[in-house]
């Protein structure tokens, strides 16, 4: 059974532009990739950084488990020189896929929470995600991503942390 599968992409590191474009490359040789959003510029979120991140989020079709799907992107940013630090949760990057749905499942694992668990705070998961999403109803939270994105936007003075480029 086929699931739709809801990505959101950032790098922060060397050419952020072209760390994920070949991040999608490598996912399209595997999946059906259905759509993409614009590219957008943003700060670093959850600690400090010089460098600010691009992010796209992307949609694709997927046959195998969310766990299969996880070893699969893990090893794509490993292969695109991703650095995962066991002393920081939060540091640049080259390269950063995250699995934010997972058709109508959720998931609860030491390794996996689907829904990405902080994606409805995070406004550079947000604005990709209404470009190509607006109306996919989240599991668990009830609420579509319009909805979602416009409950972070009413608690939010600033919004200027997130701009498509």
């Amino acid at each position: 059974m086929s699931n739709e599968v809801l990505l959101v992409l950032g790098s922060n590191l060397d050419s952020k532009k072209d760390n994920i474009n070949r991040a999608i490359q490598r996912i399209s040789i595997e999946f059906d990739c259905i759509k993409k959003s614009s590219f957008y510029e943003s700060k670093a979120w959850g600690y400090e950084s010089d460098n600010d991140f691009l992010n796209v989020a992307m949609i694709i079709h997927c046959e195998i488990s969310p766990n299969e799907l996880l070893k699969k992107l893990l090893k794509i940013e490993n292969e695109l020189g991703r650095n995962r630090s066991v002393n920081f949760r939060y540091n640049d990057r080259t390269i950063d896929i995250d699995i934010i749905l997972f058709g109508d499942q959720i998931v609860n694992e030491a390794e996996l929470v689907i829904p990405h668990p902080r994606f409805h705070i995070r406004n550079f998961c947000l604005k990709p995600m209404l470009e190509i999403a607006p109306l996919k109803l989240v599991p668990g939270l009830n609420k579509t991503v319009i909805e979602l994105y416009d409950d972070y936007s009413q608690s939010q003075i600033n919004d200027l942390n997130c701009v498509k480029i």
